[in-house]
């Protein structure tokens, strides 16, 4: 489905419910993960939490975007809603993170003895910090009436990734930062997309001999797909994408039918060795070592 598909088949009124309730959560300095699940799996963990082998939300989450308050949230990907990434799940648990537990507080419950021995489930996230979810399939969204804004941090354990302590720092220092950074990170994909050289103009002069560099390029942009953080790609990162492999695939589209085959190789060698003796005498010592071998007529030389 397209993201425009995936809006109708949610309808209006699931679309602006959700709107005004990331708004209403942004604003309250947290930030939101989306944990996907079975649909009949969302109120028990609404009810006890939400269980993990390891203290690391990012492991099964998704990193939602945030506005941090300054503007109403629209929220832009209904299709990743419908499709979830994770096996389809159709049950998207929402968890709010408070902004005090990146550099202050804890997050995970840890209890000595696990409910879920046999799984290693040691650690989960208080009902508290689960705002509800969404049911997919019958197009909904599920308050949870345990979920609260302030906690009692005794005794959770900070989270691996998201935890880096800054204990001179406060809930708006955070944000400010996080703002920056990400003004910086738009402005450098649109210089990005910006200086993305023109299609049409370096096909033209492109030569054959550059095309093994524009593969090492290919193999880094696909290597850079996976430093994307939290599985989510913006959407002027995604333009440039397309871009990159538009342009890649008008490239080999070009350059395949010029490039030599494997005859016209070996013919190139054939015509080269008849030209060059000292090829041909390392061809003939090459065909030699293929068919020598070492046995008890010709004993490997003593050393």
């Amino acid at each position: 489905e397209t993201e425009e598909e995936a809006r109708e088949y949610f309808g209006s009124e699931f679309v602006e419910r959700l709107n005004g309730l990331l708004t209403s959560l942004d604003k309250s300095q947290v930030s939101l993960f989306i944990h996907g699940t079975s649909p009949s799996l969302c109120p028990k963990i609404c009810e006890t939490g939400l269980k993990y082998k390891s203290p690391n939300l990012l492991a099964t989450a998704c990193l939602q975007p945030s506005e941090f308050g300054e503007k109403d949230i629209e929220y832009k990907d209904f299709e990743g809603l419908l499709n979830w990434g994770h096996k389809d799940y159709k049950g998207l648990v929402i968890v709010a993170v408070p902004i005090e537990c990146y550099y202050k507080e804890g997050l995970w419950s840890h209890p000595q003895e696990s409910d879920y021995p046999e799984y290693g489930y040691d650690y989960f996230i208080n009902p508290e910090f689960i705002v509800g979810y969404i049911d997919v399939e019958n197009k909904k969204i599920v308050l949870n009436p345990r979920y609260k804004r302030q906690h009692d941090y005794t005794g959770l354990e900070p989270d691996i990734d998201l935890y880096h302590e800054r204990k001179d720092m406060t809930n708006e220092h955070i944000i400010e930062q996080a703002k920056e950074l990400l003004g910086k990170l738009k402005q450098d994909n649109e210089t990005i997309i910006r200086e993305t050289p023109n299609d049409e103009e370096e096909l033209e002069d492109i030569e054959l001999e550059e095309v093994i560099y524009k593969v090492e390029d290919l193999n880094g942009l696909f290597n850079s797909l996976t430093l994307t953080d939290g599985n989510e790609i913006g959407e002027e990162r995604y333009k440039y994408l397309i871009r990159q492999f538009s342009y890649y695939s008008k490239l080999f589209q070009k350059i395949l039918p010029e490039m030599p085959t494997e005859e016209d190789l070996k013919r190139r060698d054939e015509e080269y060795a008849k030209n060059d003796p000292f090829a041909s005498f390392v061809q003939a010592v090459e065909d030699y070592n293929d068919d020598f071998s070492w046995d008890e007529g010709n004993p490997p030389p003593s050393i």
